[in-house]
């Protein structure tokens, strides 16, 4: 067999990565819920908390889709309100969230099902499916609440940009499509390796 296979490294690629997978679950869990419950105070306090004195910026960049965006403060003046502003950027940032949320939980599953020697078990290609998917759906979805939360801050500031459109985000689409290639190769080999099974 000319093939060689490093265990060691591999061993130590998925300590690593279960690891990650097993914290990072645990940390989008506790920063969902905090988001949530700060999403929910917010609802119930009073609307004049949230008044914002234009005056009081000094730097405003920001990008709007694939564009660098920078705008003199000293055109600014007045008080605005904020309010809806923050609850819809908390709920959109939660959604984001919840989607990392369950990339992460199907990694973890796939990564357990390698260490109990089970990498193409079909469970996992379903689950390498899901993530792929899961890619794709963000990349399609997620743009359009990104821009809604942009175009409602570009209201408050009363900042007309014309010829603004939605926009796909093309690497999250590249890498979800990769991802389901990958998957079907995954099955196709699973295959070949049960029908090789079956023959000897």
């Amino acid at each position: 067999m000319s093939h060689s296979f490093n265990k060691k490294y591999f061993n130590i690629i998925l300590s690593i990565t279960r690891w990650i997978t097993k914290v990072g679950v645990v940390a989008f869990f506790i920063f969902m819920g905090l988001l949530l419950l700060a999403a929910g105070v917010v609802m119930f306090l009073p609307i004049e908390l949230f008044d914002f004195d234009l005056a009081n910026l000094a730097n405003l960049d920001f990008q709007y889709l694939n564009a660098f965006i920078s705008v003199n403060p000293d055109l600014f003046s007045g008080i605005v309100n904020v309010k809806w502003l923050v609850v819809s950027g908390g709920l959109i940032a939660l959604l984001n969230l919840g989607g990392l949320q369950f990339i992460f939980i199907t990694l973890r599953n796939v990564i357990r099902d390698v260490s109990d020697g089970k990498p193409f078990s079909t469970k996992n290609i379903v689950r390498i499916n899901r993530i792929g998917y899961a890619f794709v759906i963000v990349a399609i979805i997620f743009p359009i609440f990104n821009g809604l939360i942009m175009t409602e801050f570009l209201d408050v500031l009363s900042l007309n940009i014309s010829g603004s459109n939605y926009m796909v985000n093309f690497q999250q689409l590249f890498i979800g499509f990769l991802i389901i290639v990958l998957a079907n190769i995954f099955d196709y080999g699973s295959y070949l390796q049960e029908d090789h099974d079956m023959t000897v």
